[in-house]
């Protein structure tokens, strides 16, 4: 089956294109149609409290991806005047891959080791692109798709538009197609203060993602670029960033030292729901170093649940499978 045909008989088995169905049920794909239609447009408008969330989640897509021998992981994010760009250069979709992104709170992601953690856990990932795109496209591996919802409160009709794909007959012409490209046309133009949060990304982000190893990001308007990498040592990892701004460059290197403390079994009382089936689990703090490798506690760092929460009055940072709120965007006191 080839990439369209495959997207084709997705379509087929949510909306009975094409399929012999008389009025009867019609009439009740019609009605499933509308309310899975508003519990997903529901769930992906309030599941986050900042829209820069949705970059967060595609980072830590990008991370759980499979990605080729000697193959240095990337992501790169460009803000463009109409669109978001988003690169990556792991292996490509699949079968299962493009099934899972087409459904509600179903990942290709296994529990892994008896630990289970932030990745997949809330079943909402791709779809918080929507709190900034209509119409979000994706390249990867032959396949080129689209998600399409409308605003339109004059239709009298409810799309699947969250999880129904669209074969797309034509390419963006900035898709290069030895990479997995997401291109999200703007719903409204973004903000100067939505832009400056996905810009403040830091490169700490990089610490606690066990595949990333190189973040770009470049706002065209702006004329600005970020690149951020980090490098592998025996007990340390350093970070490096640069920053571009017209002809200006602005580089800093930071290095860490890191404990990693695994397999820490978990005892049935102490498991909760979202993590009724993990037996173990680990924790990470990592400690910034100064320029003569001695411990730097001057400045006050976040806490990680892979990808960073908010500061909580540490001076080191903190990874671990904390339990976060819905939007994730504090720790759930009542898991404590």
């Amino acid at each position: 089956m080839s990439p369209k045909e495959h997207i084709l008989s997705i379509r087929k088995n949510y909306t009975g294109e094409d399929s012999d169905i008389n009025a009867a049920g019609e009439n009740v794909v019609s009605h499933l149609t509308e309310m899975l239609t508003i519990a997903i447009k529901e769930l992906a408008k309030n599941i986050y409290q900042k829209d820069s969330h949705f970059i967060m989640e595609l980072i830590q897509n990008a991370d759980d991806n499979d990605y080729g021998v000697k193959v240095e992981p990337f992501l790169k994010i460009t803000l463009a005047e109409t669109k978001v760009i988003v690169e990556n250069n792991e292996k490509g979709f699949d079968k299962r891959n493009v099934e899972a992104i087409c459904k509600i709170g179903k990942s290709t992601k296994s529990l892994q080791n008896g630990s289970k953690g932030y990745i997949g856990e809330k079943g909402i990932g791709f779809k918080s692109v929507f709190r900034i795109s209509n119409e979000p496209h994706i390249y990867s591996n032959g396949y080129r798709f689209k998600f399409k919802t409308s605003e339109n409160k004059k239709l009298n009709t409810i799309e699947l538009g969250y999880i129904l794909p669209e074969w797309l007959e034509e390419t963006d012409n900035e898709v290069n197609s030895g990479l997995t490209t997401i291109v999200l046309p703007y719903r409204k133009k973004m903000s100067g203060e939505e832009k400056a949060k996905i810009k403040d990304i830091h490169p700490t982000l990089l610490l606690f993602l066990n595949k990333l190893t190189r973040l770009e990001i470049e706002d065209r308007e702006d004329s600005r670029k970020f690149f951020f990498r980090k490098e592998r040592r025996k007990q340390t990892i350093r970070l490096y960033k640069d920053i571009y701004s017209g002809s200006d460059c602005y580089s800093s290197v930071q290095d860490f030292f890191i404990i990693e403390r695994k397999g820490i079994a978990v005892p049935k009382s102490a498991r909760v729901d979202q993590r009724s089936d993990a037996t173990e689990t680990k924790i990470i703090l990592s400690f910034p170093l100064n320029q003569n490798g001695d411990l730097n506690f001057t400045d006050e760092q976040y806490v990680y649940a892979f990808l960073p929460v908010r500061k909580y009055g540490f001076r080191f940072l903190i990874q671990a499978d904390f339990i976060l709120t819905s939007g994730r965007e504090s720790i759930d006191e009542d898991s404590l």
